[in-house]
């Protein structure tokens, strides 16, 4: 759905690429609403900030209730207006991207909606079972472990020895952002079980009151609201291979259920009165120091230990800045840019720069000097396009 005040947009749009998608087109927000409630079934909407011709604030105002009131709808805005806070403000309030409608670049439109329906439907495809509420990671060329430094050379190789023996805990440490669960993808495809289920489960992302239900499974009735049988991540992942992402986050009396089930291999769902047998290669991670954790009894001893067969440890983006030319050539191809549009002065920062959210700081970073280089129309991205932490640290070095 295109939904702009200009015909002569919705026009340039058919021509341009009606070969590939279907527009159907309003003006204004009251046209919107009418088509949305009687078909609501569209890939993708494309929304004018400025529906007034001048006034991004209607645009702007839009974006949260369409939002609600049409979640599995992704949104891209177009506009003619360029200032950074209000593309900033629009993307905070939902939208996935922005477009600017004074570069009609359509073979860049083209790429921008086909990447943004299929990355829904590939959600959709992912939510179709309520029990599988955390992500099944994508294919290897989407989800790369992108590094050719000596540090990820070697991890690389231990990951695939350690694929060879399922049966065996892994125990992946690093800071925050540095690719813990992307090592864990790595390790599941050059696993003998790259064909089974592969769930990454956040432990700090769900509440302590639903963990046990949520990792274990439970029996309907087995407690207040519990309407239907839940399986459980470790009964999803049967056969396959599960992620428990943030493990040193884990309450005492989790911690002393995973303690038990590594050691008989089977689990008790609650509300069952019966032990069930499991066959899945656990993978734990976290970016917390365990054995200090272990010293402060804030984390059981004989769990760490099980875990603790083989660790990998990930280094920061700050130990291996030779890797950091390849993570950016890999998302620049992702949009159909090269290196070569990073100024000298920038890429000589990014070496620098200590990168304290290491790789998921640096991807960060990629997005945001790409869509503001398209703002300020610039052919070389230079120190403005960088976010201001990164900016203060250049300001603060008198070399750069």
């Amino acid at each position: 759905m295109v939904i702009d005040d200009e015909p002569e947009f919705h026009t340039d749009l058919k021509v341009a690429l009606g070969r590939s998608f279907i527009f159907e087109g309003v003006l204004d927000a009251v046209g919107m609403y009418n088509k949305l409630s009687s078909f609501g079934n569209y890939d993708l909407i494309l929304l004018d900030l400025a529906l007034d011709g001048k006034d991004p604030s209607i645009g702007l105002d839009l974006i949260p209730d369409l939002i609600k009131r049409f979640p599995d709808i992704p949104i891209i805005v177009v506009s003619m207006e360029s200032k950074v806070d209000i593309v900033v403000e629009a993307l905070k309030r939902g939208a996935i991207d922005y477009l600017p409608k004074k570069e009609l670049d359509f073979d860049l439109w083209y790429e921008k909606f086909n990447t943004t329906i299929e990355a829904k439907n590939l959600t959709k495809d992912k939510n179709r079972n309520k029990n599988r509420s955390v992500a099944i990671p994508e294919q290897p060329q989407t989800y790369p472990f992108i590094g050719e430094s000596a540090q990820i050379k070697e991890i690389k190789r231990m990951l695939k020895k350690l694929s060879d023996s399922p049966h065996l805990p892994v125990l992946i440490t690093g800071e925050t952002g540095v690719g813990k669960e992307v090592a864990a993808v790595y390790l599941y495809r050059e696993s003998v079980r790259r064909n089974g289920p592969f769930f990454a489960v956040n432990l700090s992302a769900i509440s302590k009151s639903m963990l046990d239900s949520e990792l274990f499974g439970h029996k309907k009735g087995s407690f207040i609201n519990a309407e239907f049988d839940r399986e459980g991540y470790f009964r999803q992942a049967n056969g396959g291979v599960l992620l428990l992402d943030e493990i040193g986050d884990i309450s005492a009396d989790i911690q002393i259920k995973l303690l038990r089930l590594l050691e008989t291999r089977h689990i008790r769902p609650l509300g069952w009165d019966r032990d069930v047998p499991f066959d899945i290669h656990i993978l734990a991670a976290t970016h917390r120091n365990l054995p200090e954790a272990v010293k402060k009894e804030k984390f059981r001893a004989d769990l760490y230990h099980r875990l603790n067969v083989s660790e990998v440890y990930i280094p920061p983006l700050r130990e291996r800045l030779e890797d950091i030319p390849l993570i950016i050539h890999h998302y620049f191809s992702q949009s159909k840019q090269h290196i070569s549009i990073i100024s000298a002065t920038v890429m000589d920062l990014f070496f620098k720069y200590q990168w304290p959210g290491n790789i998921r700081e640096l991807v960060s970073t990629i997005q945001s000097m790409l869509i503001k280089r398209s703002i300020y129309n610039q052919e070389k991205i230079g120190l403005e396009c960088l976010p201001k932490s990164i900016q203060d640290f250049a300001s603060d070095k008198k070399d750069i």
